[in-house]
């Protein structure tokens, strides 16, 4: 489906509604705000060891999925595809502050890349080529957009299997509409029904957790009803504080008062990077 959007397009994904749900300001700071003191306009980002590793390993598999032939694949070339993304986010820019803290992040990126490696079903399987930022028009007549990202597809010619990978410590709530959010776009991007969801949590699991499939009519409909709610705090422009001194947006609040150091600029991902 052809989409014509204009700049004030709303988007629509799980970790934005995640970040409403949280707070609303913090929705505000790292969805809208945009930060145009370096010429940019580019979201702010505060940097975090957790973010950095997470982005590192999901690269790292898809660099080591992309780049190599199944008869190429060892894991060599999967280990340096993370020294490789490492370099990326040394000190600061990862959000550590410490060597020691930078060396106890990457010897967990570690562990989770060989425990990928050491599940020979994964690494000799051949995932789909996904589209980038799949999307779905929600209503007819508003510019509100839902987008996600696969980090993995398989094709099982009569359905899908959407896997999402986890390098966090805790698991996905029962309720989470991520795993729908995905079935509902990759109906829509494909055509095919979501016939297996999953996570795989690398910080524990040797395999990946099959999720039962929820109804995807009843999803849609708390993602619109989220959605709507979003709009509406766009349109009166009102973007409060879940509590007094709320704890989400602490840090972001700090990057607006000049108190943080601006440590990268991230053109792939559009987006300032600040330490605090």
């Amino acid at each position: 489906m052809a989409f014509d959007y204009n700049p004030n397009t709303i988007w629509i994904s799980h970790s934005s509604l995640g970040d409403f749900e949280k707070c609303p300001r913090l929705y505000f700071l790292r969805n809208l705000y945009r930060d145009k003191t370096y010429g940019n306009n580019f979201r702010i980002q505060v940097a975090n060891p957790y973010l950095s590793l997470g982005e590192v390993v999901h690269e790292a598999i898809d660099k080591f999925v992309e780049r190599h032939t199944i008869a190429e694949k060892n894991k060599d070339k999967i280990m340096y595809e993370l020294s490789r993304g490492w370099q990326l986010k040394p000190g600061k820019i990862g959000g550590f502050k410490t060597p020691s803290q930078e060396k106890e992040f990457k010897d967990r990126a570690v562990v989770m890349l060989e425990r990928f490696f050491a599940n020979k079903d994964s690494v000799l399987s051949e995932p789909m080529r996904s589209v980038q930022f799949p999307k779905k028009k929600l209503f007819p007549g508003k510019d509100i957009v839902l987008v996600g990202n696969f980090d993995w597809l398989e094709d099982y010619k009569d359905g899908l299997h959407i896997l999402d990978f986890k390098t966090g410590q805790h698991e996905e709530a029962e309720d989470s509409l991520q795993l729908p959010i995905y079935s509902i776009l990759a109906k829509e991007t494909f055509g095919k029904e979501a016939l297996k969801t999953s996570y795989w949590y690398l910080d524990k699991e040797d395999a990946p957790k099959e999720v039962s499939s929820k109804d995807l009519d009843k999803s849609l409909s708390k993602v619109e009803e989220k959605a709507l709610a979003v709009e509406n705090a766009i349109v009166k422009d009102s973007f409060p504080h879940s509590r007094e001194n709320c704890l989400f947006c602490r840090e972001y609040e700090q990057v607006l008062e000049g108190k943080a150091e601006k440590v990268a600029t991230d053109f792939k991902r559009k987006r300032e990077v600040f330490f605090v």
